[in-house]
């Protein structure tokens, strides 16, 4: 066998065998969904097979945009809240600061201790902003390449297909529900 790259995983890959986890799980699942695999298909079986695909690859990328959803939600709420307690602890060392300075007294050890807390918070923070931003991408990315190249492909192929059935591109789009215009995400 070839030897493993630096920096890659074990399983495959710099994407981690992504890949050919999805090829397996399409091979797995596609027969649930009613979707058939064959090589050697007719050209209408094909289309109706790639409609299929379709349907399932926007079902598919549906969920995982509304997981994304729950979990920017969930991230949003925690930054809030730890915004808020930020704001508290701040509020807590000005009182502090204001007292010892006002007793010509040394920083406490209470107040060090609140010190070190307000910086871990900020810390957890600025990590949970950066968590959102790119649970943001993620979904972005995901409402371009499975709403916006996968319907584009398939209006492709149709006007390929048989060009007097069907609309410009920009007629069809314009009627379009907001779902299959490539938004996956509710406005």
């Amino acid at each position: 066998g070839a030897a493993q790259g630096a920096g890659e995983p074990a399983d495959g890959g710099p994407d981690g065998g992504a890949g050919a986890s999805l090829v397996q799980s399409l091979t797995a699942s596609a027969p649930a969904a009613g979707i058939t695999l064959l090589q050697g298909m007719g050209q209408a079986e094909q289309s109706s097979g790639d409609a299929a695909l379709d349907t399932w690859l926007l079902g598919q990328c549906s969920d995982l945009v509304s997981c994304s959803q729950h979990e920017s939600q969930a991230l949003r709420a925690g930054i809030d809240r730890t915004t808020a307690f930020l704001r508290d602890l701040y509020a807590i060392l000005e009182h502090f600061s204001v007292q010892s300075h006002a007793a010509q007294v040394g920083v406490s050890e209470r107040e060090t201790n609140l010190k070190i807390l307000y910086d871990k918070v900020y810390r957890s923070l600025q990590r949970k902003l950066e968590e959102e931003r790119r649970t943001q991408e993620d979904m972005e990315l995901l409402n371009q390449v499975c709403g916006g190249s996968l319907l584009a492909a398939r209006a492709c192929d149709a006007r390929e297909a048989d060009p007097a059935v069907h609309a410009p591109a920009g007629e069809q789009n314009a009627r379009a529900p907001a779902r299959a215009r490539g938004g996956l995400v509710p406005q």
